[in-house]
């Protein structure tokens, strides 16, 4: 299989207290290496706090590296711009791992499922949007209906939705079964599982518990202090 994803010794430093000068360094990551290749599923392991969000960050080109490099599809991602970064985006999509805070409360869910297209100038149609729900295994009623309507699992649901609006090569799920009830964590790993043969794209799962990485991954890296 071609290589999608390449991380080459890639480190982050933020500053706490504020201050260059005055505040202290905390380093998120450093030298960190790995590659995922197209259609797999890459599993990225650590107990909180050991830098797994930071990458996830640094990956969708919400951050930039301080050190180190990124290529997606052979592309240095630090050096995108305009349209070329609006392009990535395509690309790349995030399940975050808060499903209440990821979703606009003020916004219906075909407002929400619509977004990506409107936002790449993209044609949509109801029926577009209804099959994406479909996808989910949520019905078109949903619709119609506001985030705060759902539960916590639904809202996931509606969150892998948007994700694959713009049929991304590549999906960050960054912990997004660890705000979930257990009985709920194992219906939305089996439609990760389940989306991911569909679509063939390639899936970064960020996770703390070995078990899900194994159900689900084919390959997993360990990030650890």
């Amino acid at each position: 299989m071609a290589e999608l994803l390449r991380i080459e010794h890639v480190s982050k430093t933020y500053i706490s207290g504020g201050s260059f000068w005055g505040g202290e360094k905390i380093t998120a990551l450093k030298d960190v290496s790995f590659c995922v290749e197209e259609g797999e599923s890459f599993g990225l392991l650590g107990p909180s706090g050991c830098g797994k969000s930071t990458l996830a960050r640094l990956i969708l080109a919400l951050e930039r590296p301080d050190g180190g490099k990124i290529y997606v599809d052979g592309r240095d991602i630090s050096s995108l711009k305009g349209r070329e970064l609006k392009a990535f985006r395509r690309k790349v999509q995030p399940v975050f791992q808060d499903p209440y805070a990821s979703l606009n409360p003020r916004m219906t869910v075909a407002e929400i499922l619509a977004e990506p297209f409107s936002v790449h100038g993209e044609h949509y149609t109801h029926a577009s949007l209804k099959k994406l729900l479909s996808q989910v295994g949520l019905a078109e009623s949903s619709l119609a209906k506001y985030p705060g309507e759902f539960s916590g699992g639904q809202r996931q649901r509606i969150a892998i939705a948007r994700a694959l609006a713009l049929k991304p090569k590549l999906i960050i799920a960054d912990e997004p079964l660890s705000s979930l009830d257990v009985s709920v964590q194992a219906q939305i790993l089996n439609l990760l599982a389940d989306i991911k043969e569909e679509y063939g794209l390639s899936l970064v799962f960020i996770s703390h518990d070995l078990a899900l990485c194994k159900f689900l991954c084919s390959k997993a890296a360990v990030m650890d202090k």
